[in-house]
């Protein structure tokens, strides 16, 4: 869900979020589920040499994850779309971007478009005996960061 704090720079900036994926979809997890699989994965038995795939359980679309943040925190957000994967870059980091991190983010956004299933695993829900958080849940707990962003 990180990936949705991301748009704050330009969410602040212009009031507007942009969309470099169209209809790529992908599915978001919660930084706390994370943190309980490491945990998990950390002092519990079995995991040594795992390697685990960490999903949420819903995909989205860019504009569909700010629809659903736009109601949690009671405001229109416009999402635009961009004419390169460099300018959503551009945009997330006005002051520039280290060339690694610019060139990972573009190809991601690149390998993302044309994905309109998106990739989801159970091994959040495997792991930790319960479904993973909703991306409605993590907005609803980080509404007033965005709210405070848009000035709301």
């Amino acid at each position: 869900m990180t990936r949705a704090q991301a748009v704050l720079p330009t969410l602040r900036e212009a009031g507007y979020v942009l969309d470099p994926a169209g209809p790529g979809r992908y599915a978001p997890v919660d930084p706390a589920d994370i943190a309980a699989v490491a945990a998990l994965a950390l002092t519990g038995d079995g995991h040594q040499g795992q390697e685990y795939a960490l999903t949420g359980a819903e995909t989205f679309t860019v504009a569909e994850q700010v629809r659903v943040l736009a109601e949690v925190i009671g405001r229109a957000i416009e999402v635009r779309a961009v004419a390169t994967p460099a300018e959503a870059v551009r945009f997330r980091f006005p002051g520039g971007a280290p060339p690694a991190l610019a060139e990972a983010l573009v190809e991601g956004f690149r390998l993302m478009r044309p994905d309109t299933v998106g990739v989801r695993t159970d091994t959040v829900e495997r792991l930790l005996a319960r479904k993973p958080r909703t991306f409605a849940d993590w907005c609803t707990e980080h509404a007033d960061v965005f709210r405070r962003a848009l000035g709301v």
